[in-house]
């Protein structure tokens, strides 16, 4: 349990927190909210004892652990991926390097003496503590973390050092989860995820028995997941007992009730303010006038949230453009001789908003670089439908700022407009306001730049957008003022979003890229989902190509099918085996760590080495069934690749 009392904290002069209680258990359940530089993730590193509180407590029961995933992380260690991994059951592999040394004390100890007694229950201690950390399957749980992560195989025996800050949060996460602390402190942790790994991660934190609290602004995230949120507003903490949904009907419902109490208070206050006035200079009322003085001082002004339900953003329209907006044939592309996709034949139409979906790595991003003319494909060419005005925005946008302007300014050299008022409420809703329009871009954060480039595409007239990861560094407010601002366009949009509630609410068609194919899918996002969940063999045609295949295509085709068949014989059905064998025996494991748990069985001494032998016998062949486990699965993952390059030859 963890328990901040009266805590308050200042930050750049201002109060951010003031005289914050707050209890927090090892069954919290909470989504952390509240609008951009309100503290969330100030809060989260006083709860992870990384930053000190003004005043205030901060109070942390014995053995209850703390982890704890910062927003961003560049890890300067050499580790190997897979070793900074383990490195997350620490404890387990510490506990099983102590029974050990103690299991081989009591081999050479008088099973008479007082020592010997001491050492049995020192190893029924551990042996515990053993159990309750499941340290038995350390590497295999680890390999099935970093898989569900999808962090490539090949980069298991990579050094941290070498990979980018988002792969780099992906192992740190792998790490976090492996360490199961008694609470999970966890900020934007999809913020480096694809859609596979947010599911992936989301499914495992509904199981996890251990406390969370997350700072998210994805919605389907936070309602997956919570049980109350906490939003930070005007200083102060307000809770809400329910997920996500919820905390929106219930705020509409308080702000209602709040907003009567304002007014009646602005009510009495004026009545109050009309008397002073009225008899102040009057000698009979002195006593009267100075006691509603007094009351006027000491009443707590009631203060409301500002009102953001007003806030629209409008993309302003260009001229119609053809039925046809574009056309890509023959479509295909390849980085260093490996191909990323290949013979990609499709059409969008005027109109449409189409999702680009995929795992990381797909070449989502490649693909919208092409259309936008901003790389040039290896085969194949696209064509841009009559009249059409298209606009792109990618997920680096340094070079389309100009750093000497200002934010107003930067926005104004593209905008219809030259009112400053409307300029400016636009810039609000992508949380710019006041004075901070006045920032030179060249001193602006990463996030806010991507935010400004944002901004200024939807204020420049085109009739198709091309949007890579439109919603990163939106808080929820501004990706719902977003989501309206895209669903009332009139024009074509195709996107990249890992926010599944703005693909779900926006894509009228999903096209899924995979395997370097492009499947289309007339559904929005949900229906794709239960689309692909229960139909292993897809009933969506995949874009074909208007061509007969060659002889050569032919020959690398029936190659495939033996290449698959292979497969199956020499992996799949060795590797479904020894996953059989792998929970039979990490079940027998778990049965003798109960036998051996119990004290009775020390006064059977023979029936307890007995156990005791087995135990160890269990253990080391797991070890070695979780090594066969692994080298399968390794080839399993070769195999594939080099399947997937074939099939893509006899694509392309």
């Amino acid at each position: 349990m963890i328990r901040l009392e009266d805590v308050s904290i200042v930050f750049g002069g201002r109060p951010l927190f003031s005289g914050v209680s707050w209890q927090i258990t090892e069954s919290a359940r909470v989504g952390l909210i509240g609008v951009n530089g309100s503290g969330k993730s100030t809060l989260l590193r006083i709860l992870a004892d990384q930053q000190e509180v003004d005043t205030g407590r901060v109070i942390v029961a014995r053995n209850f652990t703390v982890g704890y995933l910062p927003q961003e992380l560049h890890s300067a260690s050499e580790n190997l991926v897979f070793e900074e991994a383990l490195s997350g059951c620490g404890s387990a592999r510490e506990l099983q390097l102590q029974m050990e040394s103690v299991a081989a004390a009591m081999q050479g100890s008088d099973p008479q003496t007082s020592e010997y007694a001491e050492l049995v229950q020192e190893y029924g201690r551990l042996q515990h503590l053993f159990e309750e950390k499941d340290g038995f399957s350390a590497e295999s749980k680890t390999s099935r973390v970093l898989q569900g992560l999808a962090i490539p195989q090949s980069w298991w025996q990579r050094r941290m050092n070498e990979l980018s800050g988002g792969w780099q949060m992906r192992v740190h996460l792998a790490k976090l989860i492996l360490s199961a602390p008694s609470l999970l402190l966890m900020d934007e942790p999809t913020n480096h995820l694809d859609v596979e790994s947010i599911v992936w991660l989301s499914s495992f934190l509904r199981s996890y028995e251990g406390g969370l609290i997350v700072i998210s602004h994805d919605r389907y995230f936070l309602d997956e997941n919570i049980k109350e949120v906490v939003e930070i507003w005007n200083g102060r903490l307000h809770f809400y007992s329910g997920n996500y949904s919820y905390y929106l009907e219930e705020k509409e419902k308080r702000l209602e009730l709040l907003q009567g109490a304002f007014e009646n208070q602005q009510n009495e206050i004026a009545r109050t303010e009309r008397f002073i006035e009225r008899f102040r200079y009057k000698a009979t009322k002195a006593r009267q006038v100075q006691s509603r003085v007094k009351m006027l001082d000491k009443i707590q002004r009631i203060e409301l949230p500002e009102d953001t339900s007003s806030i629209r953003l409008r993309i302003p329209p260009a001229p119609r453009s053809g039925r046809t907006v574009l056309e890509a044939l023959h479509l295909g592309h390849s980085y260093d001789g490996i191909p990323v996709f290949s013979n990609l034949d499709f059409r969008i139409e005027r109109g449409e908003k189409i999702a680009l979906a995929g795992v990381n790595g797909a070449g989502k991003t490649t693909l919208l670089k092409i259309l936008a003319a901003d790389l040039e494909p290896v085969r194949g060419k696209v064509t841009i439908g009559h009249n059409v005005f298209p606009a792109y925005y990618a997920q680096v946008v340094t070079d389309q700022l100009d750093l000497r302007n200002n934010i107003l300014q930067e926005v104004s050299a593209v905008a219809e407009t030259e009112d400053e008022t409307q300029l400016r409420s636009v810039l609000g809703s992508f949380l710019f306001t006041g004075d901070a329009v006045y920032k030179k871009v060249s001193v602006i954060s990463g996030g806010e730049k991507s935010r400004v480039a944002l901004a200024k595409i939807l204020l420049k007239p085109s009739n198709l957008l091309l949007l890579d990861e439109p919603t990163n560094h939106l808080d929820l407010n501004s990706k719902e003022i977003l989501l309206q601002a895209l669903q009332e366009y009139e024009g074509t949009i195709l996107f990249i979003s890992h926010d599944r509630y703005f693909m779900d609410q926006l894509a009228q068609k999903i096209f899924e890229l995979k395997d370097g194919a492009l499947t289309v899918f007339l559904s929005n996002y949900s229906e794709y989902l239960r689309k692909i969940a229960d139909s292993p063999v897809l009933t969506q045609q995949k874009t074909e190509a208007p061509y007969h295949k060659t002889k050569e295509q032919k020959r690398l085709d029936a190659e495939m099918r033996q290449q698959q068949a292979k497969w199956k014989k020499e992996v799949l059905e060795p590797l479904a085996r020894i996953e059989t064998v792998i929970a039979q025996k990490e079940e027998r494991l778990r049965e003798l760590e109960k036998i051996l748990g119990d004290n009775e069985i020390y006064s059977r001494q023979e029936h307890f080495h007995q156990m005791l032998r087995e135990y160890q016998e269990v253990k080391s062949s797991l070890e070695l069934h979780y090594k066969t486990w692994e080298d399968l699965t390794a080839r399993a993952s070769d195999i594939h690749n080099k399947d997937t390059k074939a099939r893509r030859l006899t694509e392309g």
